[in-house]
């Protein structure tokens, strides 16, 4: 697409695929109005400025279509151009003829997204609003959806630009104290402007987590991770209910992540199975665990999988090699303990005093037992996110 085709009249179905009870077929720059006064015959006549009109479509071999016209002249407009929008019933053969008739009269075939890329240029709509109209439209589940449309509102540029103008004000206070620092002027207390500045990192840092993890096109992120041989790919299989990972008792089975798809209670979910924490032997083995600390710092929630036959006071030692907090803490391989229910309260115990504020839930990965829960964990924590976004974005 070149610039010259910004200059164009484009033409789409703006709806639904037929068939369907209504469909839109939108129409956009200079020669809208007039096409759509070369079909379409009003009841009460065309207005000279925005209006509703009730009438009907007539086109080629008598071809009669009521409808109802939407004049939208330019710039209070979407795209900032002249928009025309017919409502009429949702059949095939009446819009392909209609798109038919446009297309005759000087209008093309808008390419997807071009209504948006319109807005976009003509300054409608920034660029981060310009992605949230495609996240709209493909999000699973209404906490995708909220989040989009805090996006278009433009809440996130609005943070984005608080934060920026903070950035710029600290800025200012610390190179006016080092002009007046041979002065004994004390512009900003030193220990105030760290607090700041630590304040202002966390913020930052927040914003690219949540940023690289609320991706409602591809799915929300949930990474398994944790040392070797606690069951992660045992765990990553049964969930996506296919085995997608080799399962071995060797420890280091997983060298790379493996990816699955997952939907419930409508959200899509991608599992990430990664690399299983300990002493590397090799480059090959480096660079998996640090690919496993990646993805486990951007995810949308954290899985740690342990074994919960671990011996005493291996969870803290597991606590203090992890680079970020768990959202989720599973004890793995229940069905090897002799007697569960005795066993696995002081196990919860130690879990919830050595990983901190995070749900902890007891599976058997190899049995498929405790999934349910599991899941049902997932979903929650991915609620609650979504009715915490608006905290940053």
């Amino acid at each position: 697409m070149n610039e010259s085709d910004t200059n164009d009249t484009i033409v789409a179905v703006s709806s639904a695929a037929p068939p369907g009870v209504r469909a839109v077929v939108r129409l956009s720059g200079g020669l809208a109005g007039g096409i759509a006064e070369s079909v379409f015959f009003p009841m009460d006549g065309f207005p000279g400025s925005r209006a509703a009109l009730e009438g009907e479509i007539r086109l080629a071999h008598n071809l009669r279509i009521p409808a109802t016209l939407y004049l939208m002249p330019a710039p209070a407009t979407y795209t900032r151009e002249d928009v025309v929008e017919f409502h009429l019933p949702g059949c095939g053969p009446y819009l392909e003829a209609l798109i038919g008739e446009a297309l005759r009269r000087g209008a093309r075939l808008a390419a997807p997204g071009e209504f948006t890329r319109r807005a976009y240029l003509n300054g409608r709509i920034d660029l981060n609003q310009a992605e949230a109209v495609l996240d709209i439209i493909t999000a699973a589940h209404s906490s995708d959806a909220r989040q989009a449309l805090m996006q278009i509102g433009g809440f996130a540029a609005e943070f984005i630009a608080s934060l920026g103008r903070q950035l710029l004000e600290t800025a200012a206070l610390l190179e006016l104290s080092i002009d007046f620092s041979d002065q004994d002027i004390e512009i900003a207390p030193s220990g105030d402007m760290k607090i700041r500045l630590r304040e202002l990192l966390d913020t930052v840092e927040e914003i690219l987590r949540r940023s690289m993890s609320h991706v409602p096109r591809l799915g929300q992120a949930v990474v398994l991770f944790g040392p070797v041989n606690a069951g992660k790919s045992t765990l990553f299989n049964a969930l996506a209910g296919k085995e997608h990972a080799i399962v071995s008792h060797v420890p280091g089975t997983t060298r790379d992540y493996l990816e699955a798809a997952i939907y419930l209670e409508g959200i899509r979910f991608r599992l990430i199975d990664t690399a299983g924490f300990k002493d590397a032997e090799d480059f090959i083995e480096t660079q998996a665990i640090s690919r496993s600390h990646a993805y486990t710092q951007s995810a949308s929630v954290r899985m740690l999988v342990v074994d919960c036959n671990d011996s005493p006071g291996s969870f803290a030692r597991i606590a203090s090699d992890i680079s970020a907090s768990p959202d989720i803490v599973v004890l793995n391989k229940i069905d090897t303990l002799s007697d569960e229910s005795g066993h696995l309260a002081p196990v919860f115990d130690e879990a919830r005093r050595c990983f901190g504020d995070c749900s902890v839930v007891a599976v058997s990965a190899k049995r498929a037992t405790g999934l349910e829960a599991l899941e049902e964990c997932l979903v929650r924590i991915v609620m609650r996110s979504g009715e915490n976004q608006s905290e940053f974005v």
